[in-house]
């Protein structure tokens, strides 16, 4: 006889959607989350500015976030804003926001540069850079930089991953004649690994 394991129906809710697996929910995205991301920008515009003009964001981050303002599909700059906006981490409001506005793969691509995004002032001394007295920029984390014993990026990259884990299959791969040549992912496969 085989000893089969059952989850308790209380334990399902705690397992990490993944693709194959056992507990896979349907998924949707909130239909209010392009409203609330757009009022907590507004609320938090100041801060939004202030960050990006500040000396430690590095000019790709500044670029690309003024151009997710301006409305393009930038998925490092739509990371950027939300990052800032949600005071260093991005939540599933900002994920679905990106999955109904822009789809999977732009959610996919936004959530993973949250991860690698960080708010810290090079210009103060080290330990200081949390204090009122610092002018706290955007850049993308690099090695030696503090790290957090939580990522901040982690809800937005689960909210994403559980999208993933209930896409139909139709959804093109690299290896499909659907799959764009160049971009953001051919872009980012393209350069050497940043270690962080």
């Amino acid at each position: 006889m085989e000893d089969t394991l059952a989850l308790p129906d209380a334990w399902r809710r705690q397992v990490h959607p993944r693709r194959g697996g056992t507990v896979v929910r349907p998924f949707a995205a909130d239909p209010q989350a392009p409203e609330r991301a757009g009022r907590m920008l507004a609320e938090r515009q100041a801060r939004v500015s202030a960050v990006l003009a500040a000396p430690s964001t590095t000019d790709d981050v500044r670029a690309a976030a003024t151009r997710w303002q301006a409305g393009e599909a930038d998925p490092l700059g739509a990371a950027a804003v939300a990052v800032i906006t949600g005071q260093g981490g991005v939540g599933p409001t900002a994920a679905d926001m990106w999955i109904s506005g822009h789809g999977l793969r732009f959610a996919a691509l936004a959530a993973v540069a949250a991860a690698t995004l960080l708010i810290i002032d090079d210009q103060a001394p080290r330990g200081l850079s949390g204090t009122p007295f610092a002018d706290p920029g955007i850049r993308r984390r690099r090695p030696g930089d503090p790290r957090p014993e939580y990522e901040p990026a982690l809800p937005g990259l689960l909210r994403v991953r559980a999208a993933f884990a209930a896409a139909s299959d139709p959804t093109p791969t690299r290896s499909s004649p659907r799959w764009p040549a160049t971009g953001p992912v051919t872009t980012c496969t393209s350069v050497p690994p940043v270690r962080c």
